[in-house]
């Protein structure tokens, strides 16, 4: 005969939420500006903006000639948005279910689902204002590039580097979807290690 304990035994739990986040790539090729100093929703930021200078001949002369004149311009950006992710708990809420999976346990897979949404709103804003404000484009609209080449590649470069793009600074990034990104594994010459420089890709799946 056995004995009924059914009514103390507690239910066991295990942290089985593993919190999966969304390819994000244009927001670490933008250029970041994050000073200590905080600006309020709706205040205008400003950052200065040189014009091309302008050559003069040179005259042989006793003193120094004075420089022409400049005028800086600046570009401007509005902090039009401020978001943020509550995660309410009272002091019962958090012994409640310290006695199944823990506090520690939930709060922690909370924190991740809401960097996980602040890092989507931030891609995605930033994915609109790039699109917006493009010069141009390559390519055939809704064609998934790289079927057979990496052609666009080039092409794309040209574009910036047309528009002034520094060439030096190693800063340049190109941003693609995953459909793209399987598109440019599956090229043969990627696939080759000869001819792709190393056999990253071919061992692991990505350079």
């Amino acid at each position: 005969m056995a004995n009924v304990l059914t009514d103390l035994a507690a239910d066991l739990y295990k942290a089985a939420d593993t919190v999966g986040r969304e390819l994000v790539g244009i927001t670490p090729s933008v250029t970041i500006n994050a000073g200590s100093e905080a600006v309020a929703q709706g205040d205008t930021i400003r950052a200065h903006f040189t014009r091309p200078s302008s050559l003069v001949d040179v005259t042989p002369s006793m003193t120094i000639p004075e420089g022409t004149d400049q005028t800086i311009d600046n570009k401007t950006m509005t902090l039009d948005q401020a978001k943020a992710v509550q995660i309410p708990w009272t002091g019962e809420d958090m012994k409640h279910v310290n006695n199944g999976s823990g506090f520690d346990t939930i709060y922690g897979d909370q924190i991740a689902q809401a960097m996980r949404a602040l890092t989507n709103q931030i891609e995605s804003d930033l994915a609109i204002e790039l699109y917006t404000n493009a010069t141009r484009g390559v390519g055939v609209a809704g064609d998934t590039p790289f079927s057979s080449n990496f052609n666009e590649v080039a092409q794309l470069r040209k574009i910036l580097i047309d528009n002034g793009m520094p060439t030096d600074d190693g800063l340049a990034s190109m941003v693609i979807n995953s459909t793209a990104g399987v598109n440019l594994r599956n090229l043969a010459q990627l696939q080759k290690a000869n001819e792709a420089g190393n056999d990253r890709l071919l061992r692991q799946g990505h350079y």
